[in-house]
């Protein structure tokens, strides 16, 4: 095994010289003193990501693995180099902890020091073509480094918010590069029914669209301070350090509760953010800077509206905590030009954070956003132009925008929790005049 250390940073990185096993980086010559070109190719990015991380975004370092048993001789953090792709379950790099305070019963608090692996050389023989090695290998310390600070708030945080910010730092490290745009195949996107927060079947990775939104919608693409205000806030130790970033005190928040606090710190309310990100979502290219590249939220149900069809009777979804259903109205080729539409809903009592929306879509492209006004009880309606040759469709997007957990139930949502208010009645009706 060959080392060699950053110059400047806490960063130590360990390969294999010997050129006959498999683990070995292209160019490995059994000369530990000489450091193959895929080596020093990953310290540079390594370099880099910490720069952007950690000395531009201000977020925490990782922890100095100085209580670790296998700390290679020094408490920087240890990157080690090896046939990942090889494996027959590839994986491109991944970061944990063999930090022993990780599994004490008796320690309080959960910021833990971290390891990393990646792969040697990103081959294309063994990853594909859809990126280059090069691009593979920025991407994937980007995201496995960011796993190493996240450890060091709090390791054991639900993962939406663990997978989904990483998944961000791709992204914001390389923007070029699109690898992270295939997983919104598992998420809102493709099933707004589902919880944002659901962090299992690959939703965990699809989620990074959640935090993306809230980047943009807070004008922080260039430094996305609201994520590091979230890790923050659900840090589950005090930190004292000579770092950029902050010293931060534990409030040990889980994600849900965090993420609406610093909102509120903001002046904003979850279930305003909440309602915004689910119509955005119906018209991506609107919002999103890379919009254009991003798959439509689903719509399970359309209705062509005018003479011949006048109303959709009473329709029902029940819906799940951070979910949204959406559904199509158009007018019919029959339909007048001044044609109106009126969309009653008979929603869960206020007190349980549900929202409807009408994103009236023009033609020609433009749209207008109209919210209902909800009573106490859940009521509304509003009534908007269906006209034939200016309204293109008016989607009902209705929203269950509750944060209320009910904790530690063995589930895969924020804070291992169910929704209390989970699958309550979410009625409406549209009728034509």
């Amino acid at each position: 095994m060959a080392s060699a250390c950053d110059s400047t940073l806490p960063l130590c990185f360990h390969w294999d010289e010997n050129p006959a096993d498999a683990d070995a980086p292209p160019g490995a010559d059994g000369v530990a003193a000489t450091i193959p070109a895929d080596v020093q190719a990953t310290m540079d990015t390594f370099a880099d990501v910490w720069g952007l991380e950690i000395d531009t975004y201000g977020f925490l370092p990782p922890l100095p693995d100085a209580t670790s048993t296998n700390d290679e001789g020094t408490d920087d953090t240890d990157i080690y180099l090896a046939d990942l792709g090889g494996d027959t379950f590839k994986l491109f790099g991944y970061y944990t902890t063999d930090d022993p305070n990780a599994y004490d019963p008796d320690y309080p608090f959960y910021d833990v020091s971290a390891y990393c692996v990646v792969d040697e050389d990103f081959a294309a023989a063994q990853f594909g073509n859809s990126q280059t090695p090069e691009e593979f290998r920025d991407v994937t310390v980007a995201h496995e480094f960011f796993h190493a600070v996240q450890f060091h708030y709090d390791w054991f945080e639900d993962l939406w918010l663990m997978e989904g910010t990483a998944m961000v730092m791709e992204g914001q490290f390389r923007p070029d590069v699109k690898d992270r745009i295939r997983y919104l195949d598992d998420s809102t996107f493709t099933s707004p029914p589902t919880p944002v927060d659901r962090s299992a079947g690959g939703f965990e990775y699809g989620a990074w669209i959640f935090w993306r939104f809230l980047i943009e919608d807070r004008g922080e693409l260039a430094n996305p301070l609201i994520i590091r205000q979230i890790w923050e806030r659900v840090a589950a130790a005090s930190t004292d350090t000579d770092g950029p970033g902050p010293d931060t005190v534990a409030s040990d928040q889980y994600s849900l509760q965090g993420t609406r606090n610093v909102l509120a710190s903001r002046g904003l309310v979850f279930k305003d953010v909440f309602k915004h990100f689910a119509w955005v979502n119906r018209i991506p290219a609107s919002f999103y800077q890379e919009g254009a590249d991003y798959p439509i939220a689903v719509a399970p149900a359309s209705y062509t509206l005018g003479p011949s069809r006048l109303t959709t009777d009473w329709h029902s979804y029940k819906l799940r905590h951070l979910a949204s259903r959406y559904v199509v109205f158009k007018p019919s080729a029959g339909g007048s030009p001044t044609m109106h539409i009126r969309v009653r809903v008979n929603l869960p009592n206020i007190g349980y954070a549900p929202a409807a929306t009408l994103l009236v879509r023009n033609v020609g492209g433009t749209f207008n956003v109209r919210p209902i006004k909800l009573d106490s009880a859940g009521n509304g309606s509003l009534v908007v132009s269906l006209g034939r040759g200016s309204i293109k469709e008016v989607d009902l997007v209705l929203t269950n925008a509750s944060t209320r957990m009910s904790c530690w139930r063995d589930t895969f949502y924020s804070c291992a929790g169910v929704g209390l208010d989970d699958l309550r009645t979410y009625k409406f009706r549209a009728t034509v005049s």
